[in-house]
């Protein structure tokens, strides 16, 4: 018998899983197994987004964003120069990303943010030697960082409001050899409902 190619595997694990019950027919076996195929490699591949920003330097903690002045919220003075520090360098963008790019009130987008840290800022180091730290991570909430990062990319790129983010996507990591920085991509959104919010029976 020859190697199996991995349609042959697909169609053989369908016909374990399925047996008679459905697609007894070879050929419908294959044409499935052709298709789950195609379906995982666009997936391991991913859309590409339309633009991604690159800067050296992360957002202050949303703890560190607003003050209030007579009854008003607004930005503090760290994080009003953080906002202007990433808009006039265009958050790492080039000019000609930022022109390829054709935005419309309509659109509806998913904001990937990730945010690289120091290790000390992300691990306590002190964890298991120290009886004073209880915790191995520490105290650095990966949602403290993206409002400020929405709210830049949105004065960058001219759209309307942070409203059009229909998803957002946070991720902390540890920044190694690399350095501190903060990544985001802006992908179009794709709707689609909660498969696990279903209606009860």
């Amino acid at each position: 018998m020859g190697r199996l190619t991995a349609t042959d595997y697909v169609s053989a694990l369908i016909e374990r899983g399925c047996g008679s019950l459905c697609m007894d027919d070879a050929g419908d076996r294959r044409r499935m197994s052709e298709w789950v195929l195609r379906f995982m490699d666009d997936m391991s591949r991913g859309p590409s987004p339309l633009i991604t920003f690159r800067f050296s330097d992360p957002p202050p903690s949303v703890n560190r964003v607003y003050t209030v002045q007579r009854g008003r919220k607004i930005l503090t003075t760290e994080a009003r120069k953080w906002k202007n520090r990433f808009v006039t360098s265009r958050g790492g963008a080039s000019v000609a990303d930022l022109m390829k790019l054709d935005l419309d009130a309509h659109d509806q987008f998913h904001l990937v943010i990730w945010i690289y840290l120091e290790e000390k800022e992300v691990i306590n180091l002190g964890f298991g030697k120290d009886k004073r730290t209880k915790y191995p991570y520490a105290k650095v909430d990966t949602s403290n960082f993206f409002k400020l990062a929405e709210d830049a990319v949105t004065d960058l790129l001219g759209i309307t409001c942070d409203r059009q983010n229909f998803k957002i996507s946070a991720h902390k990591r540890v920044a190694l050899a690399r350095g501190k920085r903060i990544v985001i991509h802006l992908f179009p959104f794709e709707t689609y409902e909660d498969p696990f919010d279903l209606p009860n029976r």
